[in-house]
């Protein structure tokens, strides 16, 4: 009796100092925390596990027991399904009412609509902040819409591809239709790494910005829960299980698995993620996956070679220019998608008519 007062102390004392909402799916989230420091995250996540322990309220231990923890969680889920409030939830790029929420981290969210372009503290949307994101600088407010251009300096490609890179970068802020895969191949040395890491850093920076190919479907699906763009590097093959998860999550898919190995309890991961994978010719075979996917190749270096300090510095001072000029580019978009009139019946129809409402935006020199 007494375990069970102190766990009931235990959510009291949490609820008091955290809020717990459901998105549009059922799923439980808490949030915690002010301003950029506020945390938002599944029940599940560690960093959950983590903040509810600082309420461990048995100082005969310093850390609560792995079924104390199953215990509160139980409790706040059952407390959120009678309580809480629906509310949107994303990572790094969401939708609500016509306009695009953008997490810039420390710097706030960039509310993009028709009419204005505003940094927000407080959004609309409830933003996941994954352990290894880092921040995007201040996008600069006198950006030119051609300073995208400045990206290409860093793209070791022909004028064409750097198109249809830009393209496949900026629909990462479509709200709906099928994302489309970024196959980047190209011989050893070729900078194919380089490049896919600087477009990964560009709108969705973290702490290890190239991952390798997970090794199931599953996987996948929890990775993209903390990517909102996936940059894969070294990639040879994909399996048809991997293909047909990548078409999935090109297109909000869902992946259901066993919550525990040790019961039948299922669990289901939902994710849309922009993805990008690179390799030494990159074997593609499933139709369904190729027709989603713009294929680039690298250009040889030809002898030239910079420094990776050198690049860095180069597009730290380049980077608030960029992604003003991304940002208006968004604007443009939202402006033009309801004149834009299409008879394709093509799976990517969405993204062709996205791309075209930026035609003069999309031309990178």
């Amino acid at each position: 009796m007494a375990k069970k007062k102190s766990q009931t102390k235990m959510v009291n004392t949490i609820m008091s100092q955290a809020e717990l909402v459901l998105d549009p799916h059922g799923a439980t989230y808490v949030c915690w925390g002010e301003g950029h420091e506020k945390q938002v995250q599944p029940l599940e996540a560690k960093e959950v596990t983590h903040f509810i322990s600082r309420f461990y309220v048995d100082g005969k231990k310093k850390f609560p027991s792995d079924h104390i923890i199953a215990g509160v969680k139980k409790e706040l889920a059952f407390y959120a399904t009678e309580r809480g409030q629906f509310r949107n939830i994303a990572t790094r790029v969401g939708h609500h009412d016509g306009a695009v929420y953008f997490d810039l981290g420390k710097p706030g969210v960039m509310r993009i609509s028709k009419d204005r372009i505003k940094l927000v503290e407080e959004s609309d949307i409830l933003f996941i902040k994954p352990s290894n994101a880092l921040s995007l600088p201040k996008p600069d407010p006198t950006a030119k819409n051609d300073d995208v251009k400045k990206l290409a300096r860093f793209l070791n490609f022909s004028t064409e591809d750097r198109t249809l890179i830009l393209a496949w970068l900026m629909s990462l802020f479509m709200h709906q239709g099928t994302l489309p895969l970024l196959s980047v191949s190209g011989k050893q040395g070729s900078a194919k790494s380089t490049a896919l890491k600087t477009l990964k850093q560009t709108v969705d920076p973290c702490e290890a910005p190239l991952i390798g190919l997970p090794r199931t479907e599953e996987a996948l699906f929890i990775v993209s829960t903390s990517y909102k763009l996936m940059a894969i590097d070294n990639v040879s093959k994909i399996s048809g299980g991997m293909s047909d998860a990548m078409c999935q999550l090109a297109s909000s898919g869902s992946h259901t698995g066993r919550k525990l190995y040790t019961n039948s309890e299922l669990v289901v991961i939902k994710g849309r993620a922009l993805i990008g994978i690179n390799g030494i010719g990159v074997e593609i075979t499933r139709p369904d996956l190729l027709s989603r996917t713009i294929l680039v190749d690298a250009l040889p270096l030809d002898g030239r070679h910079v420094t990776e300090s050198q690049l860095n510095r180069l597009f730290t001072k380049n980077h608030p220019a960029i992604l003003g000029s991304i940002i208006k580019g968004v604007q443009t978009a939202l402006k033009r998608h309801d004149s834009i009139t299409s008879n394709s019946t093509h799976r990517m129809a969405d993204l062709i008519n996205w791309s075209i409402c930026k035609v003069p935006f999309h031309r990178a020199s």
